[in-house]
């Protein structure tokens, strides 16, 4: 049976995509915050009953990934909304 870490993963990235897609920044940055939360509960619980450094390593990417995406995205959606000081 498949573990839910990995369709809550496969899910949080096709949104994420999709959000990007369509140009929706609000839901890009809602779906980074879910990818941290995933990778967090993967680092303290592993993937599939598997813990070791590999799945860390998988687990502080995400964490990572989740982190830029979500201030790159912010800060894109700030300066959108105000827009730059001339």
């Amino acid at each position: 049976m498949i573990d839910f870490i990995y369709i809550l993963l496969a899910l949080l990235y096709f949104m994420l995509v999709l959000a990007f897609i369509v140009h929706q920044s609000h839901v890009g940055i809602i779906v980074s915050m879910g990818i941290m939360v995933a990778g967090v509960y993967i680092a303290v619980n592993g993937m599939g009953g598997v813990n070791n450094f590999l799945v860390q390593a998988f687990a502080v990417i995400n964490i990572g990934l989740g982190a830029y995406i979500m201030l790159v995205t912010g800060l894109e959606q700030i300066t959108e909304a105000f827009g730059e000081n001339e």
